[in-house]
């Protein structure tokens, strides 16, 4: 997740509040606090890379709610190495899929 969409998460999360962050890859924050930068608040953030089955369930039922929304980027199976350089790089923001 890009600094920037991160940066936004914070600012809609409430005081008290948690950001939690699915999935592999890396988590990279930059915080500036006080006036002028986010998270201003106290707030916790957890990345995880795994979850029980019930997580996933709650986490689609809350996308498909519309109350969060998710990044999916579709590619052809041909483009797999540059998707996956790409995943690689911290380039993919959400996730990619590759079809036949």
């Amino acid at each position: 997740m890009p600094d920037l969409a991160l940066l936004r998460v914070a600012e809609v999360t409430r005081r008290g509040g948690e950001i939690v962050v699915t999935g592999g890859g890396r988590l990279s924050i930059t915080a500036r606090m006080g006036a002028g930068g986010a998270p201003d608040r106290e707030i916790a953030m957890v990345h995880t890379f795994g979850g029980t089955r019930r997580d996933l369930a709650r986490a689609l039922a809350l996308a498909e709610s519309g109350r969060v929304r998710t990044h999916v980027a579709v590619h052809d199976l041909a483009a797999a190495g540059r998707v996956l350089a790409d995943l690689d790089a911290g380039k993919v923001l959400g996730r990619a899929v590759l079809v036949p």
